[in-house]
């Protein structure tokens, strides 16, 4: 064990169970932790990554992948201290740094997240012996194989609906994306 903080769950009956550590390399000494509205975890390390050491802020997953998100550098601010971050609807973190920044006091930031796009959904029917395809993301290609393993190659100019006869050889089709 590094001894440099943990990110850990702890059930109602007092179960604890390690989930990731952090090394240096992704921050040390953790402070205040948020739940975001992503159902990620967020918060700061007061120390660690980067030339200058000066804290990061981190994402953590529920099942405890741990990524660093971004290192302070003094100049942007330092030291992150135990103050949570706060999240506001449109996905924007603010929170503040002990020290660094222009007189060396201290600074407030902000961050924004990039919501996951959603998921592409896919309708079919059969219709008059075709199978008609649908899907919501036109930045999605339709791809064919002649087997489930590949290979698999754009169907050319296949949009949205694209009708497919079910006469001929068997084919597996897939969507892919850019």
């Amino acid at each position: 064990m590094n001894f440099l903080g943990t990110f850990f769950k702890i059930t109602p009956s007092g179960e604890h169970t390690m989930l990731a550590s952090f090394s240096g390399t992704n921050g040390l000494e953790p402070g205040s932790l948020m739940r975001a509205t992503d159902g990620n975890f967020y918060g700061t390390t007061r120390t660690g990554t980067g030339n200058a050491k000066d804290g990061t802020i981190f994402k953590a997953t529920p099942d405890g992948v741990l990524t660093s998100l971004f290192s302070f550098n003094g100049t942007n601010g330092a030291n992150p201290r135990s103050a949570p971050l706060v999240q506001t609807a449109e996905n924007t973190f603010y929170g503040t740094t002990y020290s660094g920044g222009a007189s060396n006091r201290g600074t407030v930031f902000h961050f924004t997240i990039t919501p996951a796009p959603p998921p592409v959904h896919i309708d079919f029917q059969l219709l008059n012996n075709q199978l008609v395809l649908s899907w919501t993301n036109a930045n999605f290609n339709l791809q064919s194989a002649p087997a489930l393993i590949g290979p698999f190659a754009n169907v050319p100019a296949a949009t949205s609906p694209y009708t497919n006869a079910l006469t001929g050889p068997q084919q597996f089709l897939r969507l892919k994306g850019d």
